[in-house]
């Protein structure tokens, strides 16, 4: 009789000592370095503002959307650094790459004095159901000066993964982040014009 409790505890323990450790993960930049910007070109002062996220992102582990209506969290798969701050820096550092010569703050940094143009993102989905990663941003550029001015858009993109691992999720995530911030810089150049 006692030998069933011991076997159940001894199994217990070897359950236990199986679990694998988390691996954590962070976005990054991809765009590659524009030309130089042209001799006497006056710098454009570029203010990107925190990233708002919805609740369900604010967990630090990754998700998967395995149906409509859905979402699963992973156990072990977590990001490095809280979401919207490692999209907000990976945005800083693409928009840098492609605006060579202007100067990208990210808040709460400020600049002296009022920016040229303030860039808002409102992440609305940012997720992968195991086949395709998707991103889903409500963007707002605004010119400060001469005039104030506004303009927003929607980037909603999905790209189909080269496999269901994290590290694939998040390079995939990262293309999509690139190419979110291409969209951002023909913006500006729009709105600065």
């Amino acid at each position: 009789m006692k030998l069933i409790p011991s076997l159940l505890l001894l199994a217990l323990l070897a359950g236990c000592s199986s679990t694998p450790p988390s691996e954590f993960f962070l976005l990054h930049p991809l765009s590659p370095k524009a030309a130089a910007p042209a001799e006497g070109a006056t710098p454009t002062r570029i203010q990107l503002e925190s990233v708002e996220l919805p609740g369900h992102l604010e967990r630090p582990v990754l998700l998967s959307r395995p149906s409509p209506g859905r979402v699963a969290f992973s156990d072990f798969e977590r990001w490095g650094e809280p979401l919207g701050e490692n999209i907000q820096r990976v945005m800083e550092l693409n928009l840098l790459n492609l605006r060579q010569g202007d100067t990208i703050r990210r808040a709460p940094l400020r600049f002296k004095g009022d920016p040229d143009a303030l860039v808002f993102l409102d992440v609305l989905d940012f997720s992968q159901d195991g086949e395709w990663a998707r991103i889903d941003v409500r963007v707002a550029l605004m010119r400060y000066a001469p005039k104030r001015e506004l303009v927003e858009l929607r980037f909603s993109k999905s790209m189909k993964l080269s496999s269901p691992e994290a590290v694939d999720v998040v390079s995939t995530y990262s293309l999509l982040l690139d190419a979110l911030a291409k969209e951002i810089d023909q913006g500006l150049d729009e709105l600065l014009k």
